[in-house]
């Protein structure tokens, strides 16, 4: 005796899963061809703008800090450097 075991497949079964594969695959397709890129490099400009203006602010609390403690405004300038 042997422990054989064939699964039985109706045609509606094997149908069905081809149809929801096809699904998937559709919407994956579409997904991509949706995705918008161009927004990304949409943002990067602010964030180098925002990062130039925190480094002016950076500096300008050094020098207002300077006569105070120089050393921070020196640590506030190596930070802005960074």
């Amino acid at each position: 005796m042997s422990i054989l075991h064939v699964p039985h497949y109706s045609h509606h079964d094997l149908h069905g899963s081809i149809r929801v594969s096809l699904e998937k695959a559709l919407h994956a397709v579409v997904a991509a061809l949706t995705a918008v890129t161009p927004a990304a490099k949409r943002s990067e400009a602010p964030a180098a703008a925002r990062k130039q203006k925190d480094i002016r602010a950076l500096l300008s609390l050094a020098s207002r800090h300077e006569d105070v403690s120089p050393s921070l405004a020196a640590e506030l300038r190596f930070i802005a450097r960074q």
